[in-house]
C-alpha cells in the first residue's frame, strides 16, 4: 500500500523535518516498503500450539529477603561516608 505524499508530509511535520517535495516523493515509496515489512511480520502466526498463554506465570511472587549490611556493600567502594558511596560532583554549584 503506497503512502500518498500528504501522509509523508505529515509525519515529517510531526517529526519536525522540513522535507524538500523530492525528498517527500522518494521517502513515501521507501515508507512503503517499510510498513509492507510490518505487515508480513504481523501476519506470521507467534502462537505455540497447545499452550495456554493465560496460565503462563513467568513472574515470581515478591518475597522479603535480607540485603547486604551497609558494611559488606561499601567494603569495595574507594570512597563512602559509612553510610553512602561519594563521588565526585558533576554540577556546579
Amino acid at each position: 500500500m503506497p503512502l500518498r505524499n500528504s501522509q509523508v508530509a505529515h509525519i515529517s511535520r510531526l517529526a519536525r523535518l522540513k522535507l524538500t517535495p523530492e525528498e517527500i516523493d522518494r521517502l513515501s515509496s521507501e515508507l512503503a516498503v517499510i510498513v509492507g515489512y510490518f505487515n508480513q511480520i504481523k501476519a506470521v502466526s507467534t502462537g505455540s500450539p497447545g499452550l495456554d498463554e493465560t496460565r503462563l506465570n513467568v513472574l515470581r511472587d515478591d518475597t522479603v529477603e535480607h540485603s547486604l549490611p551497609t558494611e559488606k556493600a561499601l567494603g569495595n567502594v574507594p570512597r563512602h561516608d559509612g553510610m553512602f558511596v561519594l563521588v565526585p560532583r558533576v554540577l556546579p554549584g
